[in-house]
């Protein structure tokens, strides 16, 4: 295969996503192949363009259905940052009510810590973290 770089082969590995060509006799068109490494330590191979396209859209429907979890707090992280904001909400409820000065803030103090514990509580419930935590 003629490669579009210029590389020695002995010298240096193909970068994920360098692609080579060759010309083919029987179609009369150039097939492209591409270096294909899922992630940094696994090894690496050849791949055709065609299979190279199908890897891309497989990684972007991954992308957009972790997005759309995201969005709608279905997975982990999304239920986490839900919970934060609740949090947030529920704490500048509380400083607005001290900056009002018509309540006790000794009482606010705990309900703020009070709050934090809480979130605290229900985040290690989403995450299950080990017994070893």
């Amino acid at each position: 295969m003629n490669s579009n770089h210029s590389r020695n082969n002995s010298q240096m590995r193909p970068v994920h996503g360098e692609r080579e060509s060759e010309y083919n006799q029987i179609t009369g068109t150039r097939d492209f192949r591409v270096w294909f490494q899922p992630r940094a330590g696994l090894p690496g191979r050849w791949v055709t363009q065609a299979q190279w396209d199908q890897i891309y859209e497989e990684n972007e429907q991954r992308k957009a259905a972790k997005a759309a979890k995201q969005q709608d707090g279905t997975d982990v992280t999304g239920q986490i940052d839900r919970l934060k904001e609740i949090s947030r909400t529920f704490l500048q409820e509380l400083d607005a009510m001290k900056a009002g000065g018509e309540c006790d803030p000794r009482w606010l103090a705990m309900a703020k810590t009070e709050m934090q514990t809480a979130c605290m509580f229900a985040c290690r419930a989403v995450a299950k973290p080990s017994d070893d935590c």
